[in-house]
């Protein structure tokens, strides 16, 4: 276990999926056998034939990366730091966000160019001390709850099922409402209140479509009622959350406490009401308005956006799936993935089964979505999808009270959770009650010492590249006039990789955050920009929690990939306009989502060609086949760059893409006879196309590297078998078990 978490925070989530089929138990020396071949991790990287030939064509491959990346910094437009600051100096607007009384490092002059790294470094002062006080009270509140870390005995008899049929303590679900209130007062201030209110008004709808949908009944029960229900329920899900996003968007500021509470005021002196009563209405007006924070609360409800359609969508599925087994039929699966279908054993399996996909595919009982249990279904049928006879009673008005205010307050520390409130990562509604019940048990000591290394390096580098190298500031102003074509790439490439560090910075220091709390979300960032040339598979890894969100409740609800591949592509780009219009509504990053939904169609058509059973389906025996790939990546590493520069490297601004797109492709300035920059497109499709390359072999090098960790790992997975005394009371219960619940099971 230790080798394994020192492999990069136990990525058991990146192997393949193994088959249901039983597994015997792993030998008692698997875990040295894993430890012995961790020295040969980079020996892994090599292709399985290590031939001479083999080590000729590697050997050739990095020296031209090196030589090409030589030649370009060496040319004509040098891309050094020394000649990036004095062209940010030259430029009056760029020149002021330069402030160098603010650096700690020599020579250094803090780049404030980007809104997010400057804001994040400058809270990290706040931050820290503050993290570390809710996570020592964090700990407190699960050891008085029991809900501590679980001994490593309980790791295995514990599943994600089993634990999400556990009832949340009132001491855990008191906590997580005021530490949610809480930092959101701190960060927002008084606009933490509007906030609240959104989802507030969120939670009170969707109840009323849930209860609504919980009388109808399901598709027997209800008929045609019964069928709709679900429909109308996920329309107020999308509508309520998307709709109060439209309304804070277009008001933004103009939503203020004056605006709501003064006409209050006057209509209680109209009543009649006491003057006091209107003058304390007043008087908290002025103080709310005065108390608001350094943030706006329309400025993070982006995020909660997610968390709510999360909780309405995984209560919708929860109700679904008990109504469906109380008729007797199959159990209604959540859309996911088939790896994350709830139940799935080879999801389990590859993740462990108290991962995080087992927990997001596990559903609560009803009463944890505040919805009352329903009348008739039996026992085995409860138990199936996570039912708990643990649950207090929900019968009369105190159990709906209980119930009622009991969701509300789960939904309202979930959206606010503090580690996730201001930047994510994003998890699931089912995900994050489950790890609130039992924390995460998927990363040790050894996993968790390796992230909080990784996540502090990162911000270094994020420090030492806004002290050195004012990319933000340059193509926030367009301070690159000095630059040709050449250089005008290599700043949005670079600027690009500028906004990876920056993300993964954030993110990789609020999912340290969390971790450290029990509650394990998804790494925003799994691999560097620059180690990707599948749009697919670039997707998968940028904003990883974000996209996982997406394919769960956008993607798969449209059909997913069991559809054409005409649909595949409409459906994906009418997830990235909901990507573009969730981030901003202007113009670029809607060009930006058109942009890329065309390039996954080369990319589907290529994939379909070469799958088992298509007309190109040979070429994948062919010797030659990686280096056609390579040519292909290439072009498909090109054709990821033109869009994000468009979208995110505000380069466009006074027509710089449409210029550098045709000194690149057609002339290099006034004279016809320039060749201009395409001797550069030939070097730079060259490097492109020996990376790629490079990457093949690192894939097939993960691929051999986790097969053999997984092989060693299999046993420990498997469940230990029952013992007698488990067999026997299983025999006395299905004994004296009604014949109804024995066709159930």
């Amino acid at each position: 276990r230790g080798a394994f978490a020192e492999l990069g925070g136990c990525r058991r989530r990146d192997m393949q999926a193994e088959s249901a089929a039983p597994v015997a138990p792993a030998p008692k020396d698997a875990g040295k056998r894993a430890a012995k071949a961790k020295p040969l991790l980079f020996l892994a990287m090599v292709p399985a034939e290590w031939t001479l030939w083999s080590v000729i064509e590697v050997g050739g491959v990095l020296g031209l990366i090196a030589f090409l990346h030589v030649w370009i910094l060496l040319g004509d437009d040098g891309f050094w730091s020394h000649r990036l600051i004095a062209e940010c100096k030259a430029n009056a607007r760029c020149a002021s966000e330069l402030k160098p009384g603010q650096s700690w490092l020599p020579g250094g002059q803090v780049d404030h160019g980007d809104s997010q790294s400057r804001s994040f470094r400058q809270s990290l002062p706040q931050l820290v001390p503050a993290a570390a006080v809710m996570l020592l009270v964090s700990w407190g509140v699960r050891w008085l709850s029991g809900t501590a870390w679980p001994a490593s005995s309980d790791k295995r008899e514990a599943t994600a099922r089993s634990v999400a049929a556990l009832p949340l303590s009132v001491v855990q679900l008191c906590w997580r409402l005021v530490s949610a209130v809480g930092f959101a007062w701190l960060v927002l201030g008084s606009e933490s209140l509007l906030l609240l209110a959104a989802v507030t008004v969120h939670w009170a709808v969707v109840s009323a479509c849930l209860g609504a949908q919980r009388c109808v009944g399901g598709a027997r029960a209800g008929g045609c009622a019964g069928r709709a229900m679900p429909w109308l329920t996920t329309a107020a899900v999308w509508v309520v959350a998307c709709g109060i996003k439209a309304l804070a968007e277009t008001l933004k500021r103009r939503i203020g406490f004056w605006v709501i509470l003064a006409p209050v005021a006057d209509a209680a002196a109209a009543a009649g009401a006491p003057a006091w009563a209107t003058d304390a209405l007043v008087r908290g007006a002025h103080w709310l308005e005065g108390g608001r924070g350094s943030l706006p609360w329309y400025s993070m409800y982006g995020l909660v956006l997610l968390r709510l359609v999360s909780w309405g969508m995984d209560a919708q599925w929860a109700l679904a799936q008990r109504q469906s087994l109380a008729e007797g039929g199959e159990t209604a699966a959540a859309p996911s993935k088939a790896a994350d279908a709830p139940g799935s054993r080879a999801r389990e399996g590859a993740d462990g089964p108290l991962g995080h996909a087992a927990r997001v595919a596990a559903a609560h009982p009803l009463a944890a979505y505040g919805i009352a249990p329903l009348a008739g279904a039996s026992a085995s049928a409860s138990a199936a999808v996570g039912a708990s006879s643990a649950l207090p009673p929900s019968g009369g008005c105190l159990g709906c009270a209980r119930r009622t205010a009991g969701s509300w307050a789960a939904l309202v520390g979930y959206t606010l959770y503090p580690p996730t409130l201001a930047a994510g990562p994003v998890t699931t509604y089912n995900a994050w009650l489950s790890h609130a019940k039992r924390p995460q048990t998927t990363f040790g000591a050894a996993g968790l010492a390796g992230t909080v290394g990784r996540a502090v390096g990162l911000v270094l580098c994020l420090e030492a590249l806004m002290q050195y190298v004012p990319f933000f500031s340059l193509t926030k102003h367009g301070a690159y006039a000095g630059f040709g074509p050449q250089a005008v790439v290599l700043l949005g490439y670079t600027a690009i990789l500028s906004l990876w560090l920056k993300f993964a910075a954030i993110w990789a220091t609020f999912r340290v955050w969390a971790l450290l709390d029990g509650v394990e979300v998804p790494d925003n960032m799994r691999r560097c920009v620059a180690n990707n040339f599948s749009l697919v598979d670039f997707w998968k890894a940028w904003h990883r929690s974000y996209n996982l969100w997406l394919v769960r409740y956008l993607y798969v609800p449209l059909g997913g990939s069991r559809v054409g591949v005409v649909r595949q592509v409409a459906n994906t780009a009418l997830v990235f306009v909901f990507v573009a219009l969730w981030h901003d509504v202007n113009p670029e990053l809607l060009v930006w989502g058109g942009l890329v939904g065309l390039l996954f169609v080369p990319e589907f058509a290529m994939r379909a060609a070469v799958a088992p059973g298509g007309w190109l389906a040979w070429v994948r025996h062919r010797p030659w086949y990686r280096h056609a790939v390579a040519l292909v990546a290439a072009f498909n590493i090109f054709a990821m760059v033109v869009p994000n520069v468009v979208g995110y490297t505000r380069l466009g601004e006074r027509g710089s893409v449409r210029s550098m797109l045709w000194q690149l492709f057609v002339v290099g300035g006034d004279d016809p006879a320039d060749p201009g920059g395409a001797p550069f497109l030939v070097v730079v499709f060259v490097l492109l196309a020996a990376g790629a390359l490079l990457m093949l072999w690192v894939r097939a090098g993960e691929e051999r590297r986790y097969g053999a960790i997984k092989e060693a790992w299999r046993g420990e997975l498997a469940p230990p078998p029952p013992t007698a005394a488990q067999l026997a009371a299983t025999a006395a219960v299905r004994a004296s078990a009604a014949p109804e619940d024995l066709k159930d099971d």
